[in-house]
């Protein structure tokens, strides 16, 4: 669902949308972050601004238990895949390394079952080479030595 705002997010949540696509750019009461327990929200902090409330809403609902899917808006943004500036945005909303890494990667894989977790004949071989592990910087993601998709190799 599509919710920018608090009254938004609240009826989403309260019709049982399961994500909520970007994260709220105006302060949302606590009741709302708590009926996102359990479900997903997609970041897209940097698509609308990157603005203190709306970092303060996605650290909210992380500690309110629900999942993180780092999401970028394509269109609305000019990079490909993650951008330096979600990528800050991420972190400044508490996120360290290891789950930024995740909330780009495997946790939406596995949100939507997705077999992309895996490295298996037959298997999707979609993969980034990097310099470093980005589970310890993920600032690495942002540029990657090679890049896979479906076997072809892409950079």
């Amino acid at each position: 669902m599509h919710a920018l705002s608090n009254a938004s997010a609240a009826l989403a949540a309260s019709a049982g949308a399961d994500i909520l696509a970007h994260t709220p750019v105006e302060p949302l009461a606590p009741t709302t972050v708590v009926a996102w327990r359990g479900r997903a929200v997609i970041s897209t902090l940097a698509a609308f601004g990157g603005t203190d409330e709306a970092v303060a809403n996605l650290r909210a609902h992380r500690a309110a238990g629900a999942t993180v899917l780092a999401g970028t808006d394509m269109g609305n943004l000019r990079d490909d895949g993650p951008s330096s500036r979600e990528v800050a945005l991420l972190a400044k909303a508490g996120l360290d390394d290891a789950a930024i890494v995740a909330a780009m990667t495997t946790t939406p894989a596995a949100y939507w079952n997705l077999p992309f977790r895996t490295i298996a004949a037959g298997a999707d071989a979609s993969v980034l080479v990097l310099d470093r592990d980005p589970r310890s910087d993920a600032k690495a993601l942002l540029a990657p030595r090679e890049v896979w998709l479906h076997g072809v190799r892409v950079k």
